[in-house]
């Protein structure tokens, strides 16, 4: 009998600075694993067992495992691998979403994967890239997240002009009502000594990147 999931899905993207052993690390055995194409040869060298693969298969020249449900996409489409993979999460009712090895290598993949981010935050999901060396978080509204103490985090806005945040916390240098402006580089390398920071947002969007 299969082990029952937890409400939990990853999603394995394909960034070239990926790191197995901490793949193996941070996902759990019930966790509902789907590959975005060639995130596949990451999740089978760390021994996690994907659920789900999902891609044109571009950036994955291996053999498909035949147990795995697979979802094969023409190379020409609207949308990325990781996009379309999140909204089969969303599909299947998970909403709490973790778009891993999503960050580093090409820019504009970076990005898109951002994007992604904001989608889901607006379809009601709670999502955040993470790979060994970064969490990469979307607010418009507000999060409490963990795992804090003696990381150094960057608030920047995002999508906007500007945008006004709060952080709560033990936090080096005070953000309380403090206006963010997409023109400066105001935000970048706070350090929090607790280990549980509480951001609000209001009058824009706000990436929070706590590098870890």
């Amino acid at each position: 009998m299969a082990a029952e999931k937890s409400e939990r899905c990853v999603i394995i993207c394909a960034s070239p600075e990926a790191d197995v052993e901490f793949l193996a690390r941070f996902v759990r055995g019930d966790d509902f694993i789907v590959c975005a194409d060639g995130g596949l040869s990451y999740a089978l060298a760390a021994g996690a067992e994907p659920d789900l693969i999902v891609g044109d298969f571009d950036s994955y020249d291996g053999v498909l495992p035949e147990s795995v449900e697979t979802v094969t996409l023409n190379r020409r489409k609207d949308f990325s691998d990781t996009h379309i993979a999140a909204d089969i999460a969303l599909e299947r009712g998970y909403r709490d979403i973790v778009l891993m090895f999503a960050t580093g290598g090409r820019l504009d993949h970076t990005l898109s994967n951002i994007c992604v981010l904001k989608y889901l935050s607006g379809r009601g999901a709670s999502a955040y890239a993470v790979s060994a060396r970064e969490r990469v978080y979307y607010c418009s509204d507000s999060l409490e997240i963990g795992g804090c103490e003696g990381k150094t985090f960057s608030l920047i806005a995002y999508n906007c002009d500007s945008c006004t945040a709060t952080c709560a916390g033990d936090i080096e240098y005070p953000v309380s009502d403090t206006v963010f402006s997409s023109g400066v580089s105001l935000g970048l390398s706070n350090v929090s000594r607790g280990d549980r920071l509480s951001l609000r947002v209001s009058d824009g969007e706000m990436l929070l990147i706590i590098n870890d």
